[in-house]
Parts: structure tokens; sequence; C-alpha cells
């Protein structure tokens, strides 16, 4: 018989949405039902270190999840309101971040300590993998973030970094999704029919990966140079993952367990080193005849599952009964398709890519000499010396003479003002590069009003904040130059109260929409009304879409207020982004070019 081995293997999983969680009959639960009980039976691992497509730290610093005790990130939007109620319990290790830590310091890789809750790209596939009441894991689980960054070397040199862990009890699991192009899944509504790049990318993945060891990281170079690279993930975001783990796996084999095109997604999932069972010793031909694991049969009874399901899948897009149960994920579909087309129009705003080939546009680094503290060290977009200092003194009547608070230095950041902002994991630039001018804190809604009024006389982008029971608007870092930040954090986060007979809420501006569901299930209305919420649950009610890592979505909103003013947030202040009342684009109404000739 084998010896079993202290050394874990390495997975790979494609997390899917949330939905996959409730979807039991989809060949994807099935597998990572099958895998997690394969790691609590077989591996038996000590802890686990989990990275995920939806944690980026900066582009040459990572960031490590700390804390003993976190909550839940629910970074996904359209979905029922019960998706933002879901719970897995888990704890963290600050020993084995602490480990971590040490393994990056050794190899030369900065990495910070943070305070993150898990994202949905781990408690939804851990969910299935390690299900609370069937195949519980009672093992510390902790987060690293991966780069901000398009390297797959830069990954790749990680998870070697990271591989020592592997003979302390230690699983690595990595989390992203082998094919991943979401504008094409709205485009298309859903359709599931496999995409040609779907195909031949999930296929040179296969072949990438189960490379010999000594030539596997050259193999996964070149799978970011192929062709259908960018239509089989427009950002590498879910695809670095696997980079990690194919480090991590040194000397190890990797293989692919299974996979599943569904239009222009694939589900391939991946294991890098063998089982406890697989290592070494003597097996006689009547025992080999007979190792049939339960894994293995499982396999094939998937394989078997899947053909079904698509043939059935295929028969019922047919039906009227599918169309009127997929009618609302079409209308989310379109909408979405929107917003990537709002973004095409703004790539030569965008510092870092939104969606699909990099743009790198030059930072407006103003030379002060003498340096002035009413200047920023950058500008908004089409915005002068002169005309920022005249929207600071309008900004400073509406919320007094210390409120906006202008960064003049490179090195100022968000993390110096925590305790007075109340944000988390915010830098005010990328590397040397500033990228916000200037930062508001809301005490009252009259300021809310003003300073969004201000902002779209001035064509000024905004990025808002906020902090709620149980859920903020937790954004990467602008990727437009200039946005002006709103803290709504502070004091302006409450929902005050509800109308039942009129069906509405009366919240502060800074309320989110995951904060006004949870008010509601406090309040005991949540099976009398559930919130007509936008696309995205964690944003504002005043706010905007500025950042995703779920959709990499750039575009903003507009808020018609009772008097029939428009407030424009986000980033639709931009050229080629205006809204319209009543067919007429917001720059050509007589308002604003009035507004504009009273601010210039």
């Amino acid at each position: 018989m084998s010896s079993t081995t202290a050394r874990t293997p390495v997975y790979f999983v494609s997390h899917g949405g949330p939905n996959i969680m409730y979807d039991t009959s989809h060949p994807a639960y099935t597998r990572l039902t099958t895998l997690g009980r394969e790691i609590t039976s077989t591996i038996k691992p000590k802890a686990i270190l989990v990275l995920s497509a939806h944690w980026e730290g900066t582009a040459t610093t990572l960031s490590i999840n700390t804390a003993p005790s976190t909550p839940l990130i629910y970074d996904f939007g359209g979905f029922p309101s019960h998706y933002y109620r879901a719970k897995y319990p888990h704890t963290g290790s600050p020993q084995l971040a602490q480990s971590a830590l040490r393994l990056l310091a050794d190899a030369g890789i900065p990495a910070k300590p943070a305070t993150r809750g898990l994202d949905h790209g781990v408690w939804v596939p851990f969910s299935i993998l390690f299900n609370p009441e069937t195949n519980p894991v009672s093992v510390p689980i902790v987060q690293l973030s991966l780069f901000d960054s398009d390297s797959g070397d830069a990954h790749y040199t990680l998870g070697e970094a990271l591989a020592p862990l592997r003979d302390e009890g230690v699983l690595i699991i990595v989390s992203g999704q082998a094919v991943h192009n979401l504008p094409d899944f709205f485009a298309s509504r859903g359709s599931l029919k496999p995409r040609d790049y779907a195909l031949t990318f999930d296929e040179a993945l296969k072949e990438a990966v189960e490379a010999e060891p000594a030539e596997r990281k050259g193999k996964m170079g070149e799978l970011l140079k192929r062709s259908d690279a960018r239509k089989a993930h427009p950002t590498f975001e879910h695809l670095l993952p696997v980079f990690v783990g194919a480090g991590a796996a040194g000397k190890d084999k990797g293989v692919r367990l299974w996979t599943m095109c569904e239009g222009s997604v694939s589900w391939g999932m991946f294991r890098f080193g063998d089982l406890p069972e697989e290592n070494g010793g003597e097996v006689d031909e009547k025992g080999a005849a007979k190792d049939c694991t339960k894994s293995i049969i499982l396999s094939y009874a998937i394989d078997l599952v899947d053909l079904t399901y698509y043939i059935c899948l295929e028969l019922l897009m047919l039906t009227v009964k599918f169309e009127k149960l997929f009618e609302s994920k079409r209308i989310m579909h379109y909408r979405a398709a929107e917003y990537m087309g709002r973004a095409e129009k703004l790539n030569s705003y965008i510092q870092t890519p939104a969606t699909g080939a990099p743009t790198k546009n030059e930072l407006r680094i103003i030379s002060r000499s003498p340096p002035s503290s009413r200047i920023p060290l950058v500008l908004p977009q089409i915005t002068s010396t002169k005309r920022f200092e005249d929207y600071i003194v309008q900004a400073e009547n509406i919320c007094g003479a210390n409120n906006p608070k202008i960064f003049t230095k490179a090195e100022e950041a968000y993390k110096n003002l925590l305790s007075a902002l109340n944000m988390l994991n915010l830098n005010i630039s990328d590397g040397d590069n500033p990228l916000i001018p200037a930062i508001v804190r809301l005490c009252k809604a009259s300021e809310a009003e003003g300073i969004v009024r201000l902002c779209n006389n001035f064509e000024i982008p905004i990025l808002s904040f906020s902090n709620m029971v149980d859920g903020d608007y937790r954004s990467a870092i602008p990727r437009v130059t200039g946005s002006i930040v709103l803290d709504c954090g502070r004091y302006m986060n409450k929902a005050l109260g509800v109308n039942e007979p009129g069906g509405y809420v009366v919240a502060e501006p800074g309320a989110t929409y995951v904060g006004i569901d949870q008010y509601l299930v406090n309040k005991k209305l949540d099976q009398k009304l559930e919130l007509n919420r936008s696309e995205h649950m964690v944003v504002l009610a005043l706010g905007n879409i500025a950042e995703s890592n779920m959709f990499t979505l750039y575009c903003g909103r507009g808020i018609i207020l009772l008097n029939g003013d428009l407030l424009k947030m986000g980033m639709i202040q931009l050229p080629g982004i205006r809204p319209t009342v009543d067919g007429v684009p917001q720059v050509e109404q007589p308002e604003t070019k009035n507004n504009r000739a009273s601010s210039s």
C-alpha cells in the first residue's frame, strides 16, 4: 500500500457566479461537491490559503487578510435579496498569514497585512466544496490577494514563494474561471452554445497545465500571447490564479479534473500534485483491476450528465417557459452590454485596462513652484488649475473651509485617514501616480446634492464611498484620474424609515442598497417589501457604478430629484457619456449651459 505524504496538492477551481450555490442540478455544482469530499476525506488539510480573482493588491504589492474573523463581501449585483443574506461560517488565522508574509518577504515580494472579508470568489465555491451542513471543513481560511497586474511571470513566482506551505499541511486553492468573457455572455442573452474561442483556449489551458513541470512556466506564459487570449479573458484576473497554482506546484504535474464550456465561459478545474493514496507504493494486478475509485466513477457520471444537461438546456431555450424564466436576466444582460458600450467610449480616459487591450494615458502632473496647498498633484480631466481653484472655493462654500481635503503629495494615502474617513484598503496613488485630487466628507443631505451639482457643473467625475451594517462600496483605486471622492460613510449612511403604503424607503445619501435591504430585514418588512435594486447591490443610493471586479464596468448613473433636477454621478460627466432628459442631452440643455457659463 502507498504511504501517506504530508505534502498537499494545489487546486484551481472555476467559481462561477453566486447563482451556482442554488443550482444543485448544474454539473459544476456536482463536480465541486466531489472535489470538496476529496479534500476533506483524503487530504485533510490543517489550513487553507486561498487566492481569488476578486481581490487584487497593487501592481507590486500584495495584501493578505490577517484578521481572525471577517464578514462576507457581497460583490455582485442583480440577484434576489436572499443572495445578500447568505452566510458561510469561517475563521481566519493570523499565524498562517504571518507565515505567508515571511515566505513572501524571503522571496522579495512586497506584501502587507489587511482586514477584509471573503469575496464571492471564495465563499461561493467554498459553500459547495465545504457545505457547512454536509461536508464542513473546520480549519482556518486565509485569503491572499493577486497583483493588480497582467504579469503571468509575477503570479507564477508568487506561487513558487508559497509552495513551502504545502509541506506544512496547508492546502492552496486558487479560484478564477478557465474562460471568462461576460460581455459576450450578456450580448448572447445567455446562450450556452460554446464559443469557438472558449473551446480552443480551454484546450490550450489544459495543455499548458499538463505540460512537463520543467516546461510548464513557458507554456503558461504563451497562453497570454495567444490570439484568442483576450477573447477568452478580456481582462486576465480570472486566469491569473491558475498561474499561482502552477507556480506553487513546483515539480508536481498538473491534471485537468473536469471541464465544461457554456457559451463564453468554461468551468475547467485542475489539480497539481497527487493525492496521498497515489504517491508511490505497489499495487498488485488484482488490486489495480479493481482500483476504480469513487471519484473516478463520479467523473464518468458527470461526463454523461454534462451531455444530457446541455441537450436539455438547448431544447428548453426553444420553449416559452424558458423565455419567461430568464426574462429578468436578459434585461440585466442588455443593461450590462449597454454599460460595456459606455466603457468602450471611456478608453481614452482610463489609465489601466477596462474592457480589453490595455490603454495608458499620461497623467497631468502639475508643476508647482512654489508648491500650493490649493492645487493637487493631479487634476480632473479637462480642468485647468484656475478652474479647479474655483471648484474648491465653491465646494468650501457648501461644506466648510476645512472639509475638502486636497491631496498635494503622491505619498499621501487613505490609510492615514482611516479613523476619520472610515475607509478600507484604498490608496490615492497607483505606484508613483496620484489619482485623486480631493476628498469631500459629506455631513448633510444638502451638502451631498450641492457637491454633486457642483461636480456636474465643472464636469468632474465622482467616486463615492460608504459604510453600513453589512456592506460598503469597496472599490479598487479609481481608473479614471481626477475623480473627486465623496465620503458618505461617517455621517450619511442610514436608512431612516419605510413608508409601507407608498412602498418606499427614506434614506440618507450614503445608504447602500445592501444596508437598505438589511434594514428591511431588521424591521421584519422583507416579506412585505423587496428592494428594487440596481445592478450592483453594494453601491450607494447616491452613488455610481464606477468600479467592479465582477463586470469591470466604468460608467455612472443619473438621479432625478423630486424637483426635476438631474444629478449625474460617477463618470457620466465625461465627453461621450451624456445622459438625456426628454430626449435632449444634458450638455445641450439651457440650464447646463448657464451653469457652465457662471462657473467658468
